[in-house]
């Protein structure tokens, strides 16, 4: 290989320095939507089992009889497709939504409200251990371990767990400064297209949160509690006399 001038050794020394300081910038982005992300998807869990406590016996048992009366009508026309595919769908809303119910009562629930300085941690840790900021196949799979673990302690508000995390790798860590200028240039443009991909997929992730239907009532939710209402409960009151107009023809059925 033919050596570098000092000349062209300057040249690729000075690219290394923009690259790095492209690529810290990114960092500070990447770490700023891992945590909005994670954040999102947390308080969403948590939400839908406030949500399920609220109103998800209630939805359960307004698909029951919704699917029973659906039933008794494709019975009564047994050549009618539209009846018939009505009661399809019913039968199978109704299983969805005591499979949704069984998983909830199922499941521990834990309130989520990070803090300013859990935000802070997770940052920390999230630029110390991301993935796509590492060196080589081993390091990699060491910050996927360490990742998925932060994100798990941050979810539960473990602070403790995250600190541990963050000196662990920090003491441990198989990342590498190469010597080489060329070899430094291949790496750092590397992880610069990991974590632009990155970043175009939790752009995206959060958007499919952002569009669920789930988060549009969480959003509603937290209005109506800004302005002094309890929207869950109304909910509740509804499908309550919904169900009671239901079972009464449920009950009339022949």
């Amino acid at each position: 290989m033919t050596q570098l001038t000092h000349v062209g050794t300057a040249a690729f020394e000075k690219e290394v320095i923009q690259l790095r300081a492209y690529l810290e910038g990114l960092e500070g982005e990447l770490t700023i939507r891992e945590l909005e992300f994670v954040t999102r998807h947390a308080e969403l869990q948590e939400f839908e089992s406030r949500y399920l406590a609220a109103v998800g016996a209630r939805l359960a048992l307004n698909d029951q009889l919704h699917a029973k009366l659906a039933a008794s009508a494709a019975k009564r026309c047994p050549t009618d497709a539209a009846f018939a595919a009505e009661a399809s769908d019913a039968a199978q809303r109704a299983a969805d939504s005591a499979d949704a119910l069984e998983r909830h009562q199922a499941r521990p629930t834990n309130e989520f409200h990070p803090s300013d300085a859990l935000k802070k941690l997770y940052r920390e840790g999230a630029r110390t251990v991301h993935p796509d900021l590492g060196s080589n196949d081993d390091d990699l799979r060491l910050r996927q371990v360490a990742m998925a673990a932060l994100n798990a302690a941050y979810e539960r508000g473990d602070a403790a767990a995250m600190q541990l995390i963050i000196d662990d790798f920090r003491s441990g860590s198989l990342s590498q400064e190469l010597s080489s200028v060329e070899q430094q240039l291949t790496i750092i443009r590397q992880k610069i297209a990991k974590v632009e991909r990155r970043l175009a997929q939790l752009a995206q992730n959060i958007q499919e949160i952002d569009s669920s239907e789930l988060f549009q009532i969480f959003r509603r939710v937290d209005v109506a509690d800004g302005r002094g209402r309890d929207l869950l409960a109304e909910m509740a009151a509804e499908l309550d006399q919904e169900n009671a107009a239901l079972q009464a023809a449920a009950d009339a059925l022949p």
